[in-house]
């Protein structure tokens, strides 16, 4: 299969934006429970970690978009 080139042109102004959304993410605070999506999870350690606040991972701006497209969605099903 032929590799396919990608131009990325970056825009000043979205840039800002995923730079804002992620900044906002560092100060928001550890949540002190466990969220439905991991409760799943096989990995006792991970659930444990998770809950204490040991590995807090950032998320990209694309992960935050989309994440608050799904809260606005559920707002829009009710």
């Amino acid at each position: 299969m032929a590799k396919l080139e990608y131009n990325v042109i970056s825009n000043p102004t979205l840039d800002a934006v995923s730079k804002a959304l992620e900044d906002k993410q560092k100060l928001e605070r550890v949540r002190n429970y466990l969220g439905a999506s991991a409760i799943g999870d096989e990995c006792w350690r991970k659930l444990f970690y998770n809950f204490r606040g040991v590995a807090k991972r950032d998320i990209p701006s694309s992960g935050l978009r989309a994440i608050n497209d799904g809260f606005m969605q559920e707002d829009l099903m009710i």
